[in-house]
């Protein structure tokens, strides 16, 4: 998610996971037939530099019928403005087994 504009604390952190699944959740409620993973995070960048106007953060989801691609096309907002949903490629972690 892209271009996220929120609210910063006084002493100027990120919302926790928790509450940014929150606000994902209560402005986006397309997004509710989706399943993920697990919460979503902030990005490295937004970490390093917290006091930006906007940031991005990142989720997994389980799409087995490969239909997320309509979620780019759908507005979504975040802390009261919009922002855009991009799809990055996730790469597999491959492990070898030693001997």
């Amino acid at each position: 998610m892209h271009g996220v504009s929120y609210a910063q604390k006084p002493n100027r952190t990120l919302p926790q996971t928790n509450k940014l699944f929150i606000e994902f959740q209560r402005n986006n409620p397309h997004l509710k037939q989706w399943k993920l993973l697990e919460h979503p995070t902030w990005t490295r960048g937004a970490l390093l530099d917290p006091i930006k106007e906007n940031t991005s953060f990142s989720f997994f989801l389980s799409d087995p019928n490969n239909i997320a691609n309509c979620i780019i096309y759908t507005l979504c907002y975040m802390y009261g403005k919009a922002c855009q949903v991009r799809l990055a490629t996730s790469y597999t972690q491959h492990r070898q087994c030693g001997q």
